[in-house]
């Protein structure tokens, strides 16, 4: 019986780790009206927590560069990952590139930009917990 409990108790506790999934916390939003931002410089700025894992979602088509500080629709060593409108993009960020102006924290950094240079675009960002 004893065996039993214990075992029952080992499996609820690895369960009980492996049920995390989904978008677990909302970190804010890029508003690029036409030209490159990052969370640094977009209307409100907002922390990235490095090495996390993603997801983004966009008003309409952009080109989505992670640890970068610019991106470009044109082409060249900045050119960005072309993500649809309305699609859900999962992605993630390595290493600290910048610090927080009003914390001092290290952040990671993501830079946006509309495929489109007569039309704004914004993009809801949010950190997954899970790897589905």
């Amino acid at each position: 019986m004893k065996r039993l409990i214990a075992a029952t108790f080992t499996l609820a506790v690895i369960l009980a780790f492996q049920v995390f999934a989904g978008e677990s916390r909302y970190l804010g939003a890029f508003v690029s009206p036409g030209t490159s931002v990052t969370n640094q410089t977009t209307t409100t700025a907002f922390w990235i927590p490095f090495g996390s894992k993603l997801t983004m979602e966009c008003s309409r088509e952009a080109r989505i560069l992670t640890d970068s500080t610019s991106v470009s629709v044109d082409g060249g060593s900045n050119k960005g990952v072309r993500v649809a409108g309305d699609t859900l993009f999962p992605t993630s960020v390595s290493a600290p590139l910048a610090t927080q102006p009003d914390s001092g924290w290290p952040t990671a950094v993501i830079a946006v930009i509309s495929t489109q240079a007569d039309a704004g675009v914004t993009c809801d960002l949010w950190q997954r917990s899970g790897t589905e």
